[in-house]
């Protein structure tokens, strides 16, 4: 089942944090392309005393274990006792992530893998015959590809966030998210508001997870066992949330007063090619497309409003 949650705090503060503390890139008040991943062996508790060590990403070294970068990132092994897997990558219009975990464990613990994609990007738009300081909406589509499997007592999930406005990803950006424990194959359109002629910040968000995690239908009011609040388990367990084809950017349709404008102009501050239909892939980004252009462009597309 797919469903939509109304916040990011929580989600943000447990989740988003402990992935950028693996990288040393900081989130600045720009452009950023953010691929991270981190494994849990159960030596600490996920969030409040790990201590993330990412000089040693293959290395059973005890608390979070993680890495992260602006391109392919991953991290997979044997961690106390459990194999840990996750991956992610990143590039303008396109993110992908993957996790998977899988146990037998004699007493209750934690063991999670979790990968993150992030693009953030101040977008400008602006049309002929619309004077600049016009109030818009941007109807905004992201397409969604992927996987989930469970079994035994462990989870998993996937969290897609559209985030806009604010001095920097995640700060004081006003925010929309989707979140699937089910196997998915959606189109999720945002209304976007924005100004013609101003500069905005707009970022992507896509978050996967397994392990002995929990996954409830209103992240806002999970209990404390579920959701984005890891569980002990034991016993066995395996799951994975393979979403590596993929999240895309596959729409951006100006409105105003509900009415498509047409001939929209799309400046961005990374020098990415935005269109109405989404973003200009780099040729190498084609390269990896191509194999899969034919199946999305043909498959039934269904959307979910916010």
């Amino acid at each position: 089942m797919t469903i939509q949650f109304p916040r990011p705090a929580r989600v943000v503060s447990l989740l988003f944090a402990f992935l950028l503390a693996a990288t040393p890139r900081p989130v600045v008040a720009g452009p950023i392309v953010f691929a991270g991943v981190v494994v849990n062996d159960g030596s600490c508790t996920p969030y409040v005393d790990c201590v993330v060590d990412p000089s040693r990403p293959n290395d059973a070294d005890p608390g979070d274990i993680a890495t992260g970068g602006a391109g392919f990132v991953q991290i997979a092994g044997t961690f106390n006792g459990a194999f840990l897997s996750a991956a992610a990558d990143a590039d303008a219009g396109l993110l992908r992530a993957r996790a998977s975990a899988s146990y037998d464990l004699a007493d209750p613990g934690y063991r999670i893998a979790a990968g993150s994609a992030i693009v953030a990007d101040w977008l400008t738009i602006t049309a002929p015959g619309v004077a600049d300081g016009t109030p818009g909406t941007l109807d905004l589509s992201v397409t969604l590809e992927g996987t989930i499997t469970r079994s035994g007592t462990a989870d998993a999930g996937t969290i897609v966030g559209v985030l806009w406005g604010g001095t920097a990803p995640f700060e004081d950006q006003d925010f929309q998210g989707f979140t699937t424990s089910t196997s998915a194959s959606d189109v999720f359109t945002v209304g976007v508001p924005f100004t013609f002629g101003d500069s905005f910040l707009l970022t992507l968000w896509l978050f996967s997870a397994a392990g002995t995690i929990g996954v409830c239908n209103d992240l806002g009011g999970c209990p404390a066992t579920e959701g984005t609040t890891p569980y002990e388990a034991s016993g066995l367990g395996a799951s994975s949330a393979d979403f590596f084809n993929t999240l895309v950017l596959s729409g951006l349709v100006p409105k105003v007063g509900g009415v498509p404008v047409p001939n929209p102009v799309f400046t961005a501050a990374s020098g990415a090619q935005y269109t109405v239909r989404g973003v200009v892939p780099e040729p190498s980004t084609l390269i990896l497309l191509g194999a899969a252009g034919t199946f999305l462009f043909a498959r039934r597309r269904h959307g979910r409003s916010c």
